[in-house]
């Protein structure tokens, strides 16, 4: 999806419409520099872009998240204190590219840095839905965040019933020799790890962490999904928005309706929900049943995929990535500095990963 343009009146109250008009006096002088030659990728606009999308997207989803305004009124004080009365607003212009030039590495590098195949268990186990010890160790096991990515792909299927939450699907692995349609399955994570930028963000790395407690493969950012849909969640071909008033259920949105035609069949609307076994077992043994995707980092997550395409920041990533790999080396008659300078721009980008 090309950069959309931030529209002229968002709606916002008076402090949001004062940050709104600088963000798009920002955008104004962005323009010409995405313009230049040496621009090919657009990156000040769509750091702009970014910036106010996000303010928009947190404002028309207050509801969404337990946090209400909190996230709309911190990425305010940030865009606000790159402006100082003592210099010019063109100065002011330039920082807020540079914040939002962050941001936009920071979200996706967060969000699409986590991508590879789970990695095997160590110990062979095969068809886990009729081993009912592996059950029962998993289940003992949920006293504590899973240790590992591994883990928490055991931990999560058994919660999840060896299922594809996003399709119903059943695991390859787990199902024998029933006669029935069955993927390949990963554990996908809303989010991984923020980098050292820990200063920005608009708090949102505050509000990640707190929800993990510290621990990435935490069951509340797990999902069990199948190889091709966890492809497309790293590369917000797809996000979650919760149904008001249906506890843990999402009407599945997706960037082109062709989605939906995908061999693993996703369905527009899923629930998500603990085993019933396991919560049998879970009440028997007095333990408290594992806990589900987090319905606010599902939100957030959401909303950085909706940003990420209407700010042209998920296609800007996708063309770098598809650019650097064809170009081997930098060329002498200068046709590959656009390239270099926007690789530049996005560091660290070894991150990143299609």
């Amino acid at each position: 999806m090309p950069s959309t343009p931030l529209p002229e009146s968002p709606g916002f109250d008076a402090e949001g419409t004062r940050t709104w008009q600088l963000l798009l006096r920002a955008e104004k002088m962005a323009m010409p520099l995405s313009r230049a030659a040496t621009s090919k990728y657009k990156d000040q606009l769509v750091a702009v872009r970014v910036l106010g999308w996000f303010l928009k997207d947190f404002w028309d989803h207050t509801s969404r998240t337990d946090f209400g305004l909190l996230l709309y009124h911190r990425l305010i004080t940030e865009i606000s204190s790159c402006y100082h009365t003592e210099q010019p607003v063109e100065v002011g212009h330039s920082k807020v590219i540079q914040l939002g030039l962050s941001y936009s590495n920071q979200l996706l590098r967060v969000c699409r840095s986590d991508t590879g195949p789970t990695p095997t268990p160590s110990s062979d186990v095969s068809h886990p839905s009729f081993d009912a010890m592996m059950v029962d160790s998993t289940i003992n096991g949920m006293k504590t965040a899973p240790k590992s990515k591994s883990e928490a792909k055991i931990q999560a299927l058994v919660r999840d019933g060896y299922r594809c939450m996003i399709s119903g699907i059943l695991d390859y692995d787990s199902v024998g020799d029933q006669d029935v349609p069955v993927t390949m399955t990963q554990c996908a994570h809303l989010f991984s790890e923020f980098g050292q930028d820990k200063d920005k963000m608009f708090g949102l790395n505050e509000v990640v962490q707190s929800l993990l407690g510290g621990q990435v493969n935490n069951l509340g950012n797990v999902l069990t999904m199948s190889d091709a849909l966890h492809r497309k969640f790293d590369e917000y071909e797809f996000w979650l928005e919760e149904v008001d008033g249906q506890l843990n259920t999402y009407d599945l949105r997706a960037r082109h309706e062709k989605f939906f035609r995908l061999a693993d069949n996703p369905r527009r609307r899923v629930k998500f929900e603990v085993d019933q076994g396991v919560l049998a077992l879970c009440a028997e043994k007095g333990l408290l049943p594992p806990p589900l995707p987090n319905r606010n980092l599902i939100a957030i997550r959401s909303a950085c995929a909706r940003v990420a395409h209407v700010s042209g920041a998920a296609e800007l990533v996708v063309q770098l990535l598809r650019d650097r790999g064809e170009t081997s080396v930098m060329a002498s008659d200068g046709s590959t500095a656009p390239l270099l300078t926007s690789l530049l721009l996005h560091a660290p980008f070894d991150r990143i990963t299609t």
